[in-house]
């Protein structure tokens, strides 16, 4: 399978229009940013609030999976330890989505947690890594992976 990147920006003229751009292989990073900026559009970066949000819509596809999440401060082994435990009890069933809601917020607010990226797995659309800067590394199956992105910022944003 072929990895790609791409990068959430949202349109100035349209601010519910979200889409994904794909990230050229040879341009630097803040040149791609500066062109997609006189297209007239904005990076779409997500907080750790919008992540959670995020995660809970793709998980309520049962065939998608947490593989990962990794956060600002690496050393904070407690926290990730908790939040992977977190997402194995949902997989599980022991938790239901509302108590997971609640208690990744929990854990988000009281300890401060920042989530930098989250990796997903599905058994037919492959892998997805989501950054909060708003770069989405794909690999496997690319109009999956869209749809499941939009759709899922869609629900998480409202």
């Amino acid at each position: 399978m072929e990895t790609n990147k791409y990068k959430l920006f949202i349109n100035l003229d349209d601010h519910s229009n979200i889409e994904l751009v794909k990230m050229p292989v040879s341009e630097s990073y803040y040149d791609f940013i500066e062109q997609q900026s006189r297209l007239n559009k904005d990076q779409f970066l997500l907080t750790s609030r919008l992540m959670i949000a995020f995660m809970l819509s793709v998980l309520k596809d049962s065939d998608n999976c947490v593989n990962n999440v990794e956060l600002y401060d690496d050393e904070d082994v407690e926290a990730h330890d908790r939040i992977m435990n977190l997402l194995d009890q949902y997989r599980n069933h022991q938790v239901d989505e509302k108590n997971l809601h609640d208690l990744l917020f929990f854990i988000e607010n009281d300890y401060s947690v920042d989530f930098a990226s989250v990796e997903y797995s599905n058994i037919e659309g492959g892998n997805l890594t989501i950054k909060s800067n708003g770069v989405c590394i794909l690999d496997g199956n690319k109009q999956y992976w869209f749809k499941t992105i939009l759709d899922s910022l869609k629900e998480a944003w409202t």
